[in-house]
């Protein structure tokens, strides 16, 4: 099967010793069963404003016809994400103005496994305009389809985002995770801004596991937080 990178506009404002190896700068809670069978990992770091046609990194990915990814862009009102050589002393950020957004489009491995497990990370800066809406993230949500694109007969376990600073300038890393029941043939994974100031995307890594049985899938969401604080330690 194949995985792609689709960047979305729909409307708006402006666990082993191997995969220790296998991470980026931000990358700062690698979900621990990274590396395992029928797992993907990949990370868009946005380093030009072009349409890449696979992640900057990637590994465990599983491939079709030797493609890795594509990225295609459209909008569907007249502001669109805009992407910024810098802002906020990183380079090569997405803005997204008020109800625009970056779709993921992962492919799965072909079985029949009764879980699909996720987490994806974002660096983000959300600069809020009123009290309590500074570092807020933006909606993360998963659209898993089957071979025929139906999207009918999935379950979604969304849990609680985890979010931390990390650093002054107010940068946030925000942590999502989700269990598909079962394994789709592919998902969407959409990135979106509702609010009315703009949010900037400077990094996001998306990991992906075809969980062999339930008792597999029984990682919760805090050791996304865990990781994320003992490697700030």
């Amino acid at each position: 099967m194949r995985s792609s990178f689709i960047v979305r506009v729909s409307a708006g404002f402006c666990a082993t010793a191997l995969v220790a190896s296998i991470a980026a700068a931000g990358d700062l809670a690698p979900p621990p069963w990274r590396g395992e069978d029928n797992s993907f990992f990949g990370v868009w770091g946005f380093p030009d404003s072009g349409t890449p046609d696979q992640p900057e990194m990637s590994a465990f990915n599983p491939p079709f016809d030797g493609a890795i990814s594509e990225m295609v862009t459209f909008t569907e009102e007249k502001e669109a994400p805009q992407w910024l050589e810098t802002f906020g002393g990183r380079n090569g950020v997405w803005c997204l103005p008020l109800n625009s957004g970056l779709t993921f489009r992962i492919s799965n491995y072909e079985n029949e496994n009764p879980v699909k497990r996720i987490r994806v990370q974002i660096k983000y800066f959300n600069p809020g305009t009123q009290p309590g809406f500074f570092g807020r993230p933006p909606l993360v949500t998963v659209d898993p389809r089957d071979s025929e694109g139906d999207m009918t007969g999935f379950q979604i376990l969304t849990y609680m985002p985890v979010t931390e600073q990390i650093d002054d300038f107010g940068y946030f890393l925000g942590i999502f995770d989700f269990d598909i029941f079962p394994n789709p043939a592919f998902e969407n994974i959409t990135i979106f801004q509702p609010k009315h100031i703009p949010a900037y995307i400077d990094q996001v890594v998306i990991d992906t596991w075809c969980v062999p049985s339930p008792a597999g899938a029984a990682v919760s969401a805090a050791v996304g937080l865990l990781a994320l604080r003992r490697r700030r330690s």
